[in-house]
């Protein structure tokens, strides 16, 4: 059958498929079931040239999430069916589904219906009953549940904020879940913050600005994730606070999501914060032990493995961080564990993730000036060369490995790494992250280096 189906394809074309279903067979052997069946199985090589992979995948949503989490875990995989290491690029569109618009195309229009332009899809994980409670997210959970089952008469609006990877977006999506199964009749939208500024901006440009406001100001129940990014873009503010009136005039439900507090978002206008903090306001901190192994038991069990309590407890202790790091840790241990054929005991837990994801005995993080610190007198650079654009080999080397250690020491995302290094794109990050990991695999020195800046940087005494 898949001979069949390869006789209308180029030779070329056809080949890459049959590689990229080896990849893709290899990612369902060593990635989680949930992350291959939502995220990965979707994926789809478009075409390769000049050591660069250009990979599809159906939405925004997949494809930043597989930036975030496995790019490396594909870029192994793609590197063992190819017999190189590839440059990987991610873009929205695959041979299977409709591509964005070229520039200059008939707009498309913003029409009133359940699901307009740039809404989110609901991932399936992220419901009330997968997410897990605790002291840390306790109020955020039942203001989310409150507002859930009796939207616009409780709390209006929600607004919940945390840190990177603690479970907002989870809590927003629980929501929508909940309330298109209660009230499926509802106009449930769900969308970022920059989806939100991008269609205003092109509304305006275009002149079509009537229908924006139709389709936003037409919502029963309104879902923003991301708000900071609309709080920093002045005209794209008085958009959303007229919105925002409208709705919550009517009664109608707004539930928006930060990284930061009301009073630490950097509006322009005090109208709009007093608005936010007129409902509920409700933060999510990073969970604490018990928590944390209470998340970890919950994702063993959605991946079908048995693991001892005491190497639940060991992973708890050893990984300090928010959900999405345990989430990782996890992968990493469990496709460590399957490599190696190796039992998961607590003194593999410490060999396998102890290198990354200890704490020093003073229990304080890592911070990302003194990854710089280190990397600068490690590699005889300053911090102003390793910000900028120098294309030296030594420097682009030491800015590679500081954003590695950044990604693999601390808590942030992507995009946060990028502009920590003078504005660069989240595609430069996921590049040099690539690049590093490939040389710890095949270079013993680059390795006891690298080893060494962990040491340094997670022993008590580091940067004093």
């Amino acid at each position: 059958m898949a001979d069949q189906l390869d006789l209308g394809l180029e030779p070329e074309a056809a080949g890459l498929r049959k590689q990229w279903d080896c990849v893709l067979t290899g990612l369902s052997k060593i990635a989680p079931r949930p992350a291959y069946e939502s995220f990965l199985k979707g994926l789809e090589a478009l075409h390769r040239e000049n050591g660069r992979l250009v990979i599809g995948a159906p939405s925004n949503l997949i494809k930043r999430f597989v930036e975030e989490k496995y790019l490396p875990l594909v870029g192994d995989s793609v590197a063992e069916v190819f017999g190189a290491r590839l440059e990987l690029q991610l873009q929205v569109g695959t041979n299977g589904h409709a591509r964005p618009a070229a520039p200059g195309a008939a707009p498309r229009s913003l029409s009133v219906d359940p699901t307009p332009p740039g809404c989110l899809p609901l991932n399936d994980r992220y419901t009330f009953e997968s997410f897990v409670v605790g002291p840390s997210n306790r109020l955020a959970h039942a203001g989310a549940l409150a507002v859930a089952e009796r939207p616009g008469s409780l709390y209006n609006p929600l607004f919940i904020y945390g840190g990177v990877g603690v479970g907002k977006t989870h809590l927003l999506q629980a929501i929508g879940h909940r309330l298109r199964a209660l009230q499926p009749g509802k106009r449930v939208f769900a969308m970022s913050g920059e989806t939100f500024t991008i269609q205003f901006l092109n509304s305006l440009q275009q002149r079509r600005m009537d229908e924006f406001r139709k389709c936003y100001r037409g919502a029963d129940i309104l879902l923003l994730d991301d708000i900071q990014f609309i709080a920093r873009k002045d005209v794209t503010q008085e958009e959303f606070f007229h919105t925002f009136n409208e709705l919550h005039q009517t009664g109608r439900q707004v539930v928006i999501v930060s990284d930061r507090s009301p009073r630490e978002l950097q509006t322009t206008s005090d109208r709009l914060r007093s608005r936010f903090e007129a409902g509920l306001v409700a933060d999510i901190a990073l969970p604490d032990l018990e928590m944390r192994v209470a998340i970890l038991r919950q994702k063993i069990a959605q991946e079908r493995v048995h693991l001892p309590f005491e190497v639940v407890e060991t992973m708890a202790e050893l990984v300090k961080g928010n959900v999405r790091t345990l989430e990782g840790a996890l992968v990493r241990l469990l496709a460590t564990a399957s490599v190696q054929q190796a039992a998961i005991t607590p003194e593999f837990v410490v060999d396998t993730l102890g290198h990354y994801y200890r704490n020093r005995a003073d229990g304080r993080p890592v911070q990302f000036e003194e990854i710089q610190q280190r990397v600068c007198q490690t590699f005889s650079v300053n911090v102003t060369q390793l910000q900028g654009k120098r294309r030296e080999r030594n420097i682009v080397l030491a800015r590679q490995v500081a954003m590695h250690l950044t990604r693999e020491l601390t808590n942030a995302s992507l995009p946060e790494i990028g502009r920590l290094f003078g504005g660069k794109d989240h595609t430069t990050v996921i590049h040099a992250c690539t690049k590093v990991r490939a040389l710890l695999k095949t270079d013993a020195e680059f390795k006891r280096l690298c080893d060494d800046l962990v040491d340094s940087l997670t022993s008590p005494q580091a940067c004093g």
